[in-house]
């Protein structure tokens, strides 16, 4: 949802059709029709009231505002309702502790100017208990300056409206007492079918600091003019309100100023506005009575700017008519000419108009063709734009973004120079930013258990991955929203905990080490295989005896042909801050394909896996006499199986400095001919080391080898085999 977006673009549109309307006022003064200026507002009302823009065009004031502040929901949703899930980022987590101290360590490839990183709400650690005084503390903290700001407004709003409210009803009030209808005969016959017409009575209230129209009923003060002509005047002015519909023009100038009650230039509109609907009145007056009524209508209204600057004061009310003296002025000074507009001029007024309208009615237009190939926007050359089949990004010239694509391709590379591939890859970065920003508020709101403190993470309530599976396939009601415990080590001291939301599926994890909770943004997924406390374990710990160096295990993908396990690596500070990271794919995907090659000996049955591409560095061989009946054109890493082993042997003997018994399993795959899929039945694993480096303090790929103490159940092989012949028949 782009809240944040929409509402910088109604400020900046309106308040230029604002400006528009006052400029046109200003220049056509007794050269156009006081109706027709009068007119214009409807413009302003229309803008105020829809806050979306039709289409887009190169007049557009947004056009000039090329960086607006902007909030996008995601577009992946949870898997859980048949839609696709936001894509996972991968990087470093950093969290911030209460004293705002934040971890500096970070991966390495953040230094190569990788951003598609999850980054840890900052969330400050929370207690299990605490005072009244912390938990308020600690609810204030969790609002977002976007919940602030909408209740500062909406409270604006019940303010400014309320008052209105409260003095229109006053003032109703006072009316309904003081006042003394006028009977039929005391009423100018000239006007006096006009108002029967309209159902319209006539009262005098004593004190009335000048006339007005308050629904049916026309308002005049005890003192004035009863002579037949003026009070005519007077009469046939509140009739063309009445005409006009100036009651609910009124009535919308109000709430669109207690809507934006900030904005001044709303204020200024509906002032304005208020006095163009006195002058359209006397245009109209003058019309109804007759032209040889200008003079003396213009007498009259300087009759009643003085009994008004008299009674002002007298009981505290509002006018309910235009009684300053420069409102006055203008109307005596408009009264003087005919206000008849010549076509050259309604031709000028009109053009002025459309072109208005296209600045503030229309959105910005992001350039195309040429604009492209030249990395300009509307011929400033500040900004270069990417188009494809997703859809434009924009990279500012000079702006972070493109200090990190010159720190990543090079520092030579113009933007214009990046391939289709790495185009995409920086929308696709952009596109997962707007997704965690979308999310960020969710995971606060949740910051808590279901909006309670998280001493009740203690519940441990598990989610059952048949259930949401059945959820997913529409079978079953959605899980209850809120935390779940995903994995704990009771002599370890700590656990993690998973959010679910309907709106954003299994997203969202909590550590809980002692007393000290953290928040971070990741993806999980209910398995059963999770809760195992062999899934943590702690390689160092703080002198206060809990965990400071930890790894953690998860399921974040877990499907009928899919099972993808992360490793995250935990460092605690002395603050109770964790900073947590997750090992990428792009970290170890690339590596097995720059690092492994294959050797296929088909009539032997085996591949060869080779490290660095030396036939020294054997890591293993694969048997693939199953196989036997088909061709194997190639191997390649399955993306579609990744685990990790936290306590494995097989390096025990030769195992590398600083190798602390964790290992990623990479499944490698077949390439058969006839198929497109890749075949990883029966094949066992290769394993590679995870080396702590205390230098750079993380973990970094070591020497591979073929698992052989993982083997497929032969029954489970054939049976896929089967499957495999069939296909290819």
């Amino acid at each position: 949802m782009a809240v944040t977006a929409a509402i910088w673009e109604m400020l900046i549109t309106s308040s230029a059709l604002i400006a528009g309307i006052f400029c046109i006022r200003k220049l056509t003064l007794g050269k156009i029709s006081m109706r027709l200026r009068y007119g214009l507002w409807i413009l302003a009302v229309v803008r105020l009231l829809v806050p979306v823009s039709v289409g887009a065009s190169p007049v557009s004031v947004m056009n000039l505002f090329s960086r607006i502040p902007q909030e996008k929901r995601a577009d992946g949703l949870s898997p859980a309702d048949g839609r696709e899930r936001p894509a996972l980022q991968t990087g470093p987590l950093p969290a911030v502790s209460e004293t705002g101290e934040k971890p500096a360590r970070v991966w390495k490839e953040e230094e190569a100017g990788t951003t598609d990183a999850v980054y840890g709400m900052q969330e400050p650690q929370e207690k299990l208990s605490g005072t009244w005084a912390e938990e308020i503390a600690a609810f204030f903290k969790k609002i977002t300056p976007m919940q602030a700001a909408g209740a500062v407004w909406l409270a604006g709003c019940f303010i400014t409206g309320g008052g209105m409210l409260y003095f229109r009803f006053r003032f109703a009030g006072y009316l309904r007492r003081k006042r003394r209808a006028l009977s039929e005969e005391e009423i100018p016959m000239r006007i006096r079918g006009k108002l029967a017409a309209r159902g319209l009575r006539v009262y005098r209230v004593k004190g009335l600091p000048s006339p007005c129209l308050v629904g049916r009923g026309i308002y005049l003060e005890e003192q004035t003019p009863g002579k037949e002509r003026e009070l005519t005047h007077i009469l046939a002015h509140e009739y063309c309100h009445r005409m006009h519909g100036d009651g609910f023009w009124s009535f919308v100038r109000c709430a669109l100023a207690a809507v934006y009650w900030f904005d001044p230039l709303v204020w200024a509109a509906a002032y304005a506005a208020r006095q163009d609907s006195d002058l359209a009145c006397d245009e109209a007056v003058v019309r109804l009575l007759g032209e040889e009524e200008r003079f003396a209508y213009g007498k009259t209204l300087l009759a009643l700017l003085q009994e008004s600057e008299s009674g002002t004061k007298r009981l505290g009310i509002p006018h309910m008519y235009s009684g300053s003296e420069p409102g006055f002025r203008e109307r005596i000074v408009a009264l003087t000419g005919k206000n008849e507009a010549q076509a050259v001029v309604l031709a000028a007024v009109f053009s002025l108009v459309f072109l208005i309208c296209g600045c503030a009615f229309t959105g910005a237009q992001v350039q195309t063709g040429e604009a492209e190939d030249s990395g300009e926007v509307d011929g400033q050359g500040e900004e270069t734009v990417f188009a494809t089949q997703e859809g434009p990004t924009i990279l500012e010239e000079g702006g972070e973004e493109f200090a990190r694509i010159r720190k990543e391709y090079g520092e030579s590379v113009e933007a214009e120079e990046l391939t289709e591939e790495q185009i995409r890859e920086l929308e696709e970065k952009a596109i997962q930013e707007a997704q965690r920003s979308a999310f960020e508020e969710t995971l606060n709101y949740h910051g808590a258990m279901e909006g309670r403190d998280d001493g009740e993470l203690s519940l441990n309530r598990e989610m059952s991955k048949g259930h949401y599976v059945e959820y997913g396939e529409g079978k079953r009601e959605a899980p209850e929203e809120g935390w779940y415990l995903l994995c704990r080590a009771e002599e370890e001291d700590i656990s993690f905990y998973g959010l679910f939301t309907e709106e954003f599926g299994c997203r969202g994890v909590k550590t809980l080490i002692g007393e000290d909770v953290n928040t971070f943004d990741l993806v999980w997924d209910p398995c059963a295989f999770s809760h195992d406390g062999k899934n943590i374990r702690v390689l160092e710990r703080a002198q206060d005896g809990l965990p400071r160096r930890f790894v953690w295990k998860y399921v974040e993908e877990d499907s009928s042909d899919t099972e993808i396990w992360r490793l995250a690596s935990g460092y605690r500070y002395d603050t109770g801050t964790v900073e947590l990271e997750v090992l990428p794919e792009k970290e170890y995907l690339p590596w097995a394909d720059w690092h492994l090659t294959y050797g296929i000996d088909q009539e032997k049955g085996q591949v060869r896996v080779y490290y660095d591409g030396s036939e020294n560095a054997l890591a293993g061989i694969l048997d693939i006499s199953a196989y036997g009946d088909f061709q194997v054109e190639g191997v390649k890493i399955s993306r579609t199986s990744v685990s990790f082993d936290l306590n494995s042997e097989i390096y025990e003997e030769d195992a590398d400095e600083n190798y602390e018994g964790i290992v990623i399993h990479l499944v490698p795959g077949l390439q058969l001919e006839g198929s497109e899929e890749l075949w990883s039945w029966g094949l066992s694993p290769i394993a590679v080391q995870l080396i702590w480096n205390e230098e750079e303090e993380e973990f970094r790929m070591g020497r591979p080898k073929v698992d052989e103490q993982y083997q497929t159940t032969t029954v489970m092989l054939e049976r896929n085999l089967e499957k495999l012949r069939e296909g290819l028949k």
